[in-house]
């Protein structure tokens, strides 16, 4: 399943920068020169529908989703293009599409910097402060930094060979693609989707500054919706299989989304897996009630979860048992990462009604093995040394033991001659020392 998170993130980049030719092919088969009426009449108009359309499924997919990267994206995208084209429509103040571009990239750069998810009440504030933000920066780059865009743009000469903005959108594009890579962990095609809508914008500082081609910046503002609205819908069913995917009470991977992990078959090496089991928790329901049971099954889950993301995968494996998966690391990182998650929920106090109660986990950690045939060879050592725990005592992580690497067949050798040395080298000054006392002392040492 991660490895589909990840080709749909390359899937959706690629698409993004295809759109680059796709403006080429554009511009060499309907010239501008002679097509003008679909360049400042037809695109103005579909890109003012398509901005439409992106807003209203960003706003429809936000419960489902709950992305607000995606959601702040396509915002930016459509008021960039509403920026573009209301002036050909409407009597509406004409924007530079160098400003255009400079605020759309700014924008997009800032949205990575968000959290990962957020309420609803959190989401419309943000969007509040954002939309005022992209409106003020349109107004106050209106009024002070188009003059100064117009004025550097009549300094550059006819043969300018416009390293200066390359400079500019370069350096923007190496900032979006750093930031997406730090921040961008969700997946779900976002890692893809939003370093290419950055990408694009940046591109397009340098296609509005030096005015090749014309028609380019009208083209870029039509197919970035395009582009969105279709990544839109893709995420929105991409979440939706998640989902299918996901225990509701724990709010982490189900069973179903364990065993696919399991029946993955050979893995890369090394690879380790941990068994998490709730001590007592039949007594903790009898005692509490189930609601209870439930609100410490979800609150030690997440505790865990803490401790686990982003290095290994956290899914509920039956009950009270949860089971994480962590690939590239040995079984001695698991157990290190295992016993700070035990001391994590023993320190942690569950508020129900008027009681906090705390519990504790027990765990087991195995790692796949040479001639092991996959994951569920792991998976049964883990559940061995869990089985270990709760018979030690309950609250404790064990682990297996690392074997030791097999020796090649020349340090047996050699290890081999080395022990013969010395076995002689014993026996000569065994028999140095006998040669140097006399028979009675060697007897009386003898019978010592």
């Amino acid at each position: 399943m991660i490895k589909t998170g990840l080709t749909w993130g390359r899937g959706f980049f690629l698409l993004g920068l295809m759109l680059i030719p796709g403006i080429v092919y554009t511009l060499y088969r309907l010239p501008p020169g002679s097509h003008e009426s679909f360049y400042y009449q037809t695109v103005p108009y579909v890109s003012i529908v398509l901005s439409a359309i992106l807003v209203a499924l960003s706003h429809l997919s936000y419960p489902r989703v709950k992305n607000p990267r995606l959601m702040t994206v396509s915002i930016t995208a459509a008021s960039a293009a509403l920026l573009q084209n209301l002036p050909y429509i409407v009597p509406f103040p004409a924007f530079s599409q160098s400003l255009i571009f400079i605020i759309a990239a700014a924008g997009i750069t800032a949205s990575i910097l968000l959290p990962g998810s957020l309420g609803s009440r959190g989401m419309k504030i943000v969007l509040s402060l954002f939309l005022a933000l992209i409106l003020s920066a349109a107004v106050l780059g209106k009024i002070y930094l188009e003059p100064v865009l117009a004025d550097i743009s009549t300094w550059i000469p006819d043969e300018f060979p416009g390293w200066i903005p390359a400079v500019v959108s370069g350096g923007t594009v190496i900032v979006i693609c750093l930031l997406s890579v730090i921040f961008i962990k969700e997946g779900f095609g976002l890692e893809g989707i939003i370093p290419a809508a950055g990408i694009l914008y940046a591109l397009g500082i340098w296609i509005s500054v030096l005015q090749i081609p014309p028609g380019a910046g009208e083209l870029l503002h039509l197919y970035l919706p395009a582009f969105l609205v279709v990544s839109v819908v893709i995420h929105w069913f991409l979440r939706l299989d998640h989902r299918a995917h996901y225990d509701p009470l724990l709010k982490i991977y189900n069973r179903g989304y364990a065993e696919t992990i399991i029946e993955q078959g050979a893995v890369a090496k090394p690879y380790s897996v941990v068994l998490f089991d709730i001590d007592h928790f039949k007594k903790v329901n009898d005692t509490h009630g189930h609601q209870a049971g439930d609100m410490i099954l979800f609150e030690t889950a997440q505790v865990i979860q803490q401790q686990v993301v982003p290095g290994g995968i956290l899914c509920r494996y039956g009950g009270e048992e949860i089971i994480a998966f962590f690939p590239g690391k040995t079984v001695a990182a698991a157990v290190d990462i295992a016993e700070h998650c035990r001391k994590a929920v023993s320190e942690h106090k569950v508020a129900t009604g008027k009681k906090n109660i705390s519990v504790t986990v027990s765990a087991g950690a195995g790692e796949i093995l040479e001639g092991d045939a996959g994951i569920l060879d792991a998976v049964a050592r883990a559940d061995s040394c869990l089985y270990k725990a709760k018979e030690n005592g309950r609250n404790r992580v064990i682990g297996t033991k690392e074997k030791k690497p097999r020796k090649t067949q020349t340090e047996h050798r050699s290890s081999k001659q080395t022990s013969g040395k010395r076995k002689t080298a014993g026996k000569k000054s065994a028999g140095t020392k006998k040669e140097r006392l006399t028979g009675k002392e060697w007897k009386s040492t003898r019978k010592r």
